[in-house]
């Protein structure tokens, strides 16, 4: 199983990253605190789950940003998120997206609702973010029911 974090602020995860290491025994579970950092990992694909978190720095802006960045192109060097999700929807099999942020504007959300499988808001605890990927990477049992898309 392979998972990767993408947030700016990765050691509020620490505790989960090694619950899951050895919750899955050799799990690879990366980490990326950056736009750029991120887009280098995703290319050592495939990953199981990408966990993002929308609201990361951008230090340059792309060379040819995809829909979600230029739609807010005023505050993308904010929401370097976006960045990230653009690539992933150019990848042939794209990873599953949990959403992990702050975000709270609805327009924001409805934006990037079609690109992610759920969304954890922040703060949530590690139980809570530990269930969302579980229910991303496990198959469903039989007859269980779907997990909503946003807690």
């Amino acid at each position: 199983m392979r998972i990767l974090f993408v947030d700016d602020q990765p050691d509020g995860h620490a505790p989960l990253i090694r619950t899951l290491r050895e919750a899955f025994d050799g799990a690879e579970v990366a980490v990326a605190d950056s736009v750029e950092a991120a887009r280098e990992r995703l290319a050592e694909g495939p990953w199981d789950v990408v966990v993002l978190d929308i609201f990361l720095p951008l230090t340059r802006r792309p060379e040819q940003p995809g829909r979600l960045a230029r739609k807010y192109e005023e505050n993308v060097r904010h929401l370097g998120g976006l960045v990230i999700l653009d690539d992933i929807a150019r990848m042939r099999d794209p990873p599953p997206v949990l959403g992990h942020t702050e975000a709270s504007d609805p327009e924001l959300i409805r934006s990037v609702a079609d690109h992610l499988v759920a969304r954890v808001p922040k703060p949530a605890s590690h139980e809570v973010l530990l269930r969302a990927i579980l229910d991303v990477v496990l198959p469903p049992e039989p007859g269980g029911f779907p997990f909503p898309r946003d807690r």
